[in-house]
């Protein structure tokens, strides 16, 4: 509300500039005069547009668990709202999967986000809203927080016993979210109740030994954990005890077998052993109900068939002594082998998240078809422009993201599931299509070649069909016949292109680049480069086209052919007046230039202008100038002329004396003055002549104030009046008015009917009593009506005859004066009467408001119309039903103004009515369709659920008749402590949900439609509150041999914990490190803590907990944990092979360990290599590799490798080691040539006793070789090839032979070009005939080894001695010297030429004597023309000379046809 500025604008419409972005502004207008502003119009509201996305910059200092953020925005706007949007990727280096987004918002560039996770990163991303509403671009950076002491105890402690006097600890680190940190070691203390104090133990891994244990005596355990901050707490002790008595049990098995091998610490007198199996599962499904087995031996191995594949069975092992009485039993698990899935991944999604990425997802093969733990997934992603793309994803894996898709492209996928045993069959082919994105193609406008070697053209500013998606960048390609040249991309409208051809033709596209890709190519404009030398020439001049008025001459500029508009900066005229007013006036105006091809020019009146024009091109360049038009502004009204002055007056007459009116006061040919007088009853005027200077007014009232004016009149029409001349007229007797009658009408063969206008007389007190109607001026009276009516119908008249009528006002003092005369005529006998022709009519108005404009046909008097009526039929609404009867709207207007619904469709007609009640005909039907406007308001929003974070609404759809044009969905706005926002939703989506909200928070929720207008008003709003937000619990668990107990830790009560349930789920994955999936079991307990009695030793689990509130809501579920024993290191490999060695890099290849060896799952390999006595891990490579490429080695150094194995269990011990020699490094080679030399200095880092240098020839002067290489070696590090050819290009490789004799690594360099020279001497040339005059010579061309260059022809010398002429040739090898003088000593020498050197050395010459002239006369017949109407006509002339023959025939073509016919004359040969 207040004033920001002010600029000044010279015409309407005008610029407003430097205007923020995204603002809102009052806008007034005032008119700047020299005497000062004039008052200001009332304000007018505009709001700038916003300023595209420019995506803000973010920085911040971060704690443990906050981050002060601070935002800039880029732009031209005004931010209003700044958003930070956070995910968590890891924590203490560990990944988060499937993380939800959090977004915090404030209106502060600077704020704290808060309850951050300690030593952990978040993707952070941030997006300012500016005060329309409108969203920039998201900002990503890496936000990560600092550490702090482990909160949590380590997790799923197991205890397994690996012999009767061992046992092996393991357990899981702390929580992901409790860990503050990196764990860099674990304490673990063990007591016993003989021993309270306990025995500290560390370790750097989650497994580790301890022994001795006595049997039969119980131990406790407990573990913390450390990282740099400090120790964590000790986890609840975990008890374990190695019971006395029972077999340890080894298992071995197949597809369909167990052997299970049995051992006893201090073996009792065994007599059988025997072993039990229960079938649990069948890949992965639980099994219940089922049958024992039991098999018995004398030995301490038993082996069970008849097993399935796949399958997770119970094995118990128990000894009998002799009196039958078995020992304590074991109990372990085994998992049968696993083969190929025999079923494909069911269930294939994908959903598109943007131009370039999409969503897979899938379910894994049935259960009954995977025959094993899915080890991986092969994803293939094919598309019609991209060869087919493998995507390998993880064990569990079930969705993955792509990144690298194009848009407006239908892709393949096929999904294939693997084992261990190999792969499955694929799945069927699921086809998407990544989003349509419109890049509009640029418009080349202007193009012009520049010179003999460049070019420029112009093009158009383009977008795309998507306003996040801006252009970025134009590539423009030039070619030359359909053969590209090159490519330029440049962020510009125009591009100069030089390094071209003269004289040639190019073809030029344009094509717009965004971030996702190029669009299509514009249509190609040809351009063709100068001929050589030559200088732009302005373009033509253009013809112009005048127009004008009475004060303004209009110049539009007519251009010539092949000149685009587009490629005009602007337009200039000038414009010289030669005469005004018939009378000669010269005065030059300066020089107009507008954007517009149409130029005005103030001027005067009826006034003669010359004019001439030129415009300006982009570059500049500017035109020649037109030549000189003539142009004529119009006449206009006259000047203003002089007060009139009073001649004489008296009660009705007043005489005035006029001034005449100044020559350039004319305008136009001045024909007479126009003389206006006001009195009571209103204006009046005559017209005199310019002779009339005393003219007369008359028939004035007396008494009366008059005011005189006079006015110019010429053939425009009337000027504007003078100053007036204020005259009283005298006393006059009583006048009465004379009527007028304004409308007659023929009612029949014998009658019609008139209406006039009342009148009255000069004084109140005489009044009109009545008015008689004569029918001709001296007929008797026909009829006499009372004064207060206004017509009359005349009968008993003649038909067809024509009648003046004439009426008369009658009063007490007597009759005033006749009217004028109507003439009506009266209908032929026995025609009837009828009704007026009907109108037509014009529509306007807009989307609310119609107008109908009647025309009413000619000869109707609008003066006898009494009503204009409208028939309007709706017949559908917004492209839908919704017809209504038909409404008459009537108007006393010719303009019916008529009440209509926007975006609707109506039947119309139309009529008026006349005087007398007469009715016209109807018009023709027509069907008229409002504009759109913005939709109705809706009702507002209902709610239909809500919770934490979302919610969903009820949308009502809006009424057809408020849909007010093509309605194309609904606007849903909120607005809740952190601000407004909104979206979008199609007329399907009547239950839209709102979703990213906060807890607890109140919020406010409209709706409004949207048509093609745009939005409508918002509805009444919607208040709702979100409920409180539920989190994933958090949770320790105690792992026995045989249970797993989950102990919760909520981060904040439930209101009525008495009513929450606790829940667990827990899923089998394998038992000793065989895969044995299982069905989740899930627990439910309304204490804290949840346990699952009766599990399997060495087995793994994934754990997930949650829990429902009283509310019956449920709690996010948290991550899957996963509890696991640790299996021991692999065995030692062999040593490996070292193959492909080279200076910087070799290849280390090894064989895969047996079954018996891994120890379990080998997770990959680790390569070692030891040089100087240092040992580098190099890197660690997949489980499926058997080799590994060593690179950035040192050249000449001896390396010794090995190789470990690693799995779940650790790192095996390392191979035996492998000694590998690097190559010494490829020498630096420096480049020296001569015309016939090439030297190569190889460049090493220590002396070598050989160096060797390969040349090969691929190209000679200019001509493509395939000569053989030739090696050269010397044992200093300079080598010389002598002997090469000139300008010609050799490929160098160059190598060096050390001092244990090992050959280096070769460097190559390419193309090395030599010196050129002059060309060699040719050979010499030979004459094949010689006469008096001429004499031909031919010679051998020169070969590609003698022209030391790149030829180009050859000049050939040749003199008599005293004359020497000399002429140059292109690639020839014969040339007809002359015209010689006969009976001469002639000498010829011939040089060849090239590009590089110029002329070369001269040939040995050819010497000849040319021939005698006869000194008989010779005789030449006359032409014998053969051949008639062809193309080729023979001559045939004979000489009886063989010495002098015809050299030249002379030619005279004739013809009866006029004009001659186009001929061409070709000498083909003499």
């Amino acid at each position: 509300n207040t004033e920001n500025g002010s600029q000044n604008v010279t015409e309407s419409p005008g610029t407003l500039t430097g205007l923020m972005y995204g603002t809102t502004y009052g806008i007034a207008v005032a008119a700047v005069t020299d005497q000062g502003l004039s008052p200001y119009t009332g304000s007018l509201t505009v709001t700038t547009g916003q300023a595209g996305p420019g995506a803000p910059q973010i920085s911040y200092v971060s704690t443990a668990t906050t981050a002060m953020l601070t935002f800039t925005a880029s732009g031209q706007y005004i931010p209003r709202i700044y958003c930070a949007y956070l995910t968590l990727t890891d924590i203490s280096g560990v990944a988060q999967a499937n993380q939800t987004e959090s977004a915090q918002c404030n209106d502060s560039s600077v704020f704290n986000v808060t309850g951050l996770q300690e030593d952990s990163t978040y993707q952070l991303g941030g997006t300012v809203e500016n005060t329309l509403g409108a969203l920039s671009n998201r900002k990503t950076i890496t936000l990560q927080t600092g550490t702090a002491a482990p909160s949590g105890p380590p997790l799923l402690i197991t205890v397994k016993i690996l012999n009767p006097t061992t046992v092996m600890i393991s357990w899981s680190p702390p929580l992901v979210a409790e860990r503050n940190g990196a764990i860099n070691v674990y304490t673990l203390e063990f007591t016993t109740p003989s021993s309270p104090t306990p025995l500290t133990s560390l370790s750097t891994h989650t497994s580790t030994t301890f022994c001795p244990v006595q049997q039969g005596v119980p131990y406790n355990v407990s573990i913390s954990s450390n990282n740099t901050q400090g120790a964590g707490p000790f986890s609840a002790p975990v008890a374990f005890i190695i019971p006395k008595g029972g077999p340890l049990l080894n298992t071995d098995t197949t597809t369909t077998s167990v052997t299970v091998n049995f051992t006893v610490a201090d073996p009792p007198n065994v007599m059988r052993y025997c072993a039990t199996v229960l079938l649990l599962a069948i890949s992965g499904a639980r099994q219940f109900g089922q049958r024992e087995v039991q098999h018995c031996a004398t030995n301490a191995s038993v082996t069970i068939a008849g097993l399935l594949e796949d399958s997770s069975y119970q094995v118990v092992g128990e000894l009998e002594n002799m009196n039958g009485r078995p020992s304590n039993t074991t109990t372990t698990m085994v998992q049968t082998k696993t083969s190929a899935p025999t079923g494909p991944p069911l269930n294939i999604t994908a959903t598109v998240l943007y131009y370039s990425s999409g969503r897979l997802e899938w379910q894994p093969p049935a259960l009954e078809d995977r025959n094993g733990m899915i080890a991986f997934y092969s994803i293939q992603v094919t598309s019609p422009t991209r060869p087919p793309q493998d995507i390998v994803t993880g064990t569990n894996v079930t969705s993955v993201v792509l990144t690298t898709l194009r848009h407006s492209t239908q892709y393949s996928v096929k999904i294939t599931a693997y084992t261990a045993q190999g792969p499955g069959p694929s799945s069927s082919t699921l086809n998407f299509s990544t989003p349509i994105l419109v890049i509009q193609t640029p418009i080349i406008f202007l193009s012009r070649g520049l010179s003999d070697s460049s070019l420029q053209v112009w093009w158009n500013a383009v977008n795309t069909s998507d306003a996040n998606v801006t252009v970025t960048t134009y590539r423009v390609s030039v070619r030359r016949q359909t053969i590209l040249q090159r490519t330029v991309e440049l962020p510009a409208t125009t591009a100069i292109i030089g390094n071209l051809s003269a004289s040639t033709q190019y073809e030029i596209y344009i094509a717009a680049g965004t971030a996702y890709g190029f669009g299509s190519v514009s249509s190609s404009t040809n351009i063709t480069t100068l001929d050589p030398g030559r200088v732009p020439q302005n373009p033509a001049a253009p013809s112009i086209s005048l127009s004008a008025t009475s004060t303004t001459l209009f110049a539009r500029l007519i251009l010539p052919d092949g000149v685009s508009p587009a490629g005009i900066v602007r337009y200039c005229v000038n414009f010289t007046r030669t005469q005004v007013s018939g009378v000669t006036s010269v005065l030059s105006s300066p020089v107009k230039c507008s954007t517009d091809i149409s130029i005005r020019n103030d001027v005067e009146a009826d006034a003669k202008y010359n004019v001439t024009a030129y415009y300006e091109q982009f570059g500049p360049i500017f035109s020649n100038h037109s030549i000189v038009h003539q142009g004529t502004s119009l006449p206009t009204t006259p000047g203003v002329p002089s007060a009139p002055q009073l001649l004489s007056v008296d009660a009705t007459t007043i005489s005035l004396i006029i001034t005449p009116l100044p020559l350039l006061e004319h305008n136009g040919n001045l024909s007479g003055y126009r003389v206006e007088w006001v009195g009571a009853t209103g204006p009046s005027f005559r017209t005199v002549g310019l002779t009339t200077l005393q003219p007369n007014i008359t028939g004035l009232s007396p008494l009366t104030l008059y005011t005189a004016r006079i006015a110019g009149v010429n053939q425009i029409g009337r000027g504007d009046y003078s100053f007036p001349l204020y005259v009283n007229t005298t006393r006059l007797p009583i006048v009465i008015q004379t009527p007028l009658i304004f409308f007659s009408r023929s009612l029949s063969d014998s009658s019609l009917q008139v209406w006039w206008k009342a009148v009255n007389t000069s004084y109140a007190s005489v009044a009109v009593t009545s008015y008689r109607l004569r029918l001709g001026q001296n007929a008797t009276v026909q009829h006499s009506v009372p004064a207060n009516i206004t017509t009359t119908v005349i009968g008993n008249l003649s038909s067809a005859t024509n009648y003046q009528v004439y009426i008369e006002a009658e009063t007490s003092r007597g009759y005033g004066p006749l009217s004028a005369a109507v003439n009506v005529s009266t209908l032929n006998t026995g025609e009837v009467f009828q009704s007026p022709g009907a109108p037509c009519i014009i529509w306007l108005g807009n989307s609310s408001v119609y107008i109908a404009r009647f025309i009413i046909p000619a000869g109707v008097l609008p003066v006898g119309i009494v009503s204009y009526c409208v028939n309007l039929t709706r017949v559908e609404v917004s492209g839908g039903s919704g017809a209504l009867p038909s409404v008459l709207q009537c108007s006393m207007e010719a303009d019916a103004i008529l009440n209509v619904e926007a975006d609707a469709t109506y039947n119309v007609t139309a009529y008026y009515e006349e005087y007398g009640e007469v009715f016209s005909s109807h018009s023709l039907a027509q069907r008229v369709t409002t504009s759109p406007a913005i939709p109705g308001t809706p009702s507002a929003p209902s709610l239909q659920s809500v919770d934490a974070t979302t919610i969903s609404l009820i949308l009502a759809p809006l009424p057809l008749l408020e849909h007010n044009g093509n309605l194309t969905g609904y606007r849903v706005q909120w607005v809740g402590a952190t601000g407004s926002s909104f979206r979008i939703v199609g007329l399907k989506t009547l239950q839209p949900n709102i979703t990213g909200l906060s807890p607890l928070t109140p919020y406010t929720v409209r709706v409004a439609g949207i048509n093609q207008v745009g939005p409508g008003n918002y509805s009444l709003p919607l208040y709702v509150n979100t409920t409180r937000e539920l989190h994933a619990p958090r949770y320790n668990t105690t792992v026995n041999a045989t249970w797993i107990r989950v102990d919760f830790v909520l981060p904040s009560p439930p209101a009525n914990a008495s009513n929450t349930l606790y829940c667990a789920s827990f899923t089998r994955l394998s038992l000793s490190l065989v895969p044995s999936p299982l069905p989740s079991l899930q627990l439910c307990e309304s204490r804290r803590m949840v346990t699952l009695t009766s599990v399997e030793e060495d087995a793994t689990y994934n754990v997930t907990a949650w829990y429902i509130d009283d509310g019956r809501r449920m709690s996010p579920v948290t991550a899957p944990f996963t509890i696991t024993t640790n299996p021991s290191r692999p065995a030692q490999l062999p040593a490996p092979n070292v193959t492909d060695i080279k200076s910087t890099q070799f290849t280390v290849s090894w064989s895969q360990l047996r079954l018996a060896l891994r120890n379990g799952i080998i997770n990959g390999y680790r390569v070692y290599y030891t040089v100087d006595n240092v040992t580098v891990p190099f890197h660690n490579v997949p489980s499926s590799a058997r080799d590994a490429n060593i690179s950035s080695l040192v050249a000449d150094k001896t390396y010794l490798v090995s190789v470990a194995a690693f799995g779940t269990g650790g790192v095996g011990p390392q191979s035996q080691l492998t000694s590998a020699t690097t190559l010494p490094a490829a020498p630096l080679l420096s480049v020296r040539t001569t015309s016939d030399t090439i030297q190569i200095n190889l460049i090493t880092r220590r002396p070598a006793p050989m160096y060797c240098v390969e040349f090969t020839r691929v190209q000679v002067s200019g001509v493509k070789d395939a000569a053989l290489p030739v090696e050269v070696c010397n044992t200093t590090s300079s080598v010389t090839r002598a002997g090469v050819h000139a300008y010609s290009l050799y490929d160098v490789r160059g190598w060096y032979i050390n001092m244990l004799g090992v050959r280096s690594s070769t460097s190559t360099q390419r193309l090395v070009l030599t010196l050129a020279s002059k060309p060699e001497a040719p050979s010499t040339p030979a004459v094949t005939f010689v006469n008096t005059t001429h004499a031909e010579a031919i010679w051998d061309m020169l070969n590609v080894t003698q022209r030391n260059g790149v030829l180009t022809g050859y000049r050939v010398l040749y003199s008599n001695g005293t004359q020497s002429v000399q002429v140059t040739l292109g690639m020839v090898t014969s040339f007809v010297i002359g015209p010689l003088q006969p009976s001469t000593n002639y000498t010829v020498i011939l040089f060849g030429i090239n590009v590089q050197m110029g002329i070369g050395l001269p040939s040995p010459p050819l010497k000849f004597t040319t021939l005698s002239i006869a000194t008989s006369p010779v005789t030449v017949s006359t032409p014998a023309i053969t051949g008639s109407n062809t193309p080729t006509t023979s001559i045939v002339v004979t000489s009886s000379s063989n010495i002098v023959i015809p050299t030249s025939l002379a030619f005279q073509l004739s013809s009866t046809q006029q004009p001659l016919p186009s001929s061409t004359l070709t000498i083909l040969a003499i």
